[in-house]
């Protein structure tokens, strides 16, 4: 009995989605792929801080605005494709988190109709790309004091917005790159504009 009552609502289950097959569905939600980048950064100062304690010295030069070691890293990105294309599927978005978050604040659970950024954008038409900073999320976590800094930041995102110019991010070169930054991120959106 159980046996062919199953049966009986998988063939009725089927029968609409043959009915309805012949119709494009239209997806709800953007389509997203993570994958990793690496972003190689070259120090800028000639003193050496390697297996160096805290101390003045490392201050005075990160308050210059230094990058105080060569290393490369990996940065956890998110490319969001828009629902439909139109006039603005040319552009990408590059979105930076704030701090102390990571590239999954751009997608909120929580009233996304107002709250998720990639959905809105995707629905507007853009493609979107969400990024780990270096020490945040998915992304390579590095000697707190000597790299995970806003220079670094600035730098890692630099050399990542160069390898997206280049066509190297994304399967293809993008007519226009907009930044969206938040928190920590408008300040590195703010220095690469200097």
């Amino acid at each position: 009995m159980r046996l062919s009552a199953i049966l009986l609502a998988t063939q009725a289950l089927q029968r609409p989605a043959m009915a309805w097959a012949g119709l494009q569905s239209i997806p709800s939600q953007p389509a997203c792929y993570d994958f990793n980048v690496t972003v190689h950064v070259s120090k800028t100062t000639d003193q050496s801080f390697i297996n160096q304690v805290y101390d003045l010295d490392i201050l005075y030069v990160l308050a210059g605005k230094q990058i105080l070691v060569s290393n490369s890293y990996n940065i956890s990105s998110r490319l969001c494709e828009p629902l439909q294309t139109n006039t603005h599927s040319d552009t990408l978005q590059v979105m930076v988190h704030g701090a102390s978050f990571n590239k999954n604040m751009w997608h909120s659970q929580y009233q996304p109709k107002i709250y998720n950024w990639v959905q809105r954008m995707n629905k507007e038409g853009y493609y979107t790309l969400a990024v780990d900073l270096i020490g945040n999320g998915n992304s390579t976590f590095p000697d707190g004091l000597l790299e995970v800094q806003t220079r670094g930041y600035v730098e890692t995102t630099h050399q990542l917005i160069q390898l997206i110019r280049n066509g190297a991010v994304g399967g293809r070169r993008w007519r226009k790159v907009v930044f969206v930054g938040f928190s920590i991120g408008a300040i590195v959106a703010n220095s690469l504009a200097q």
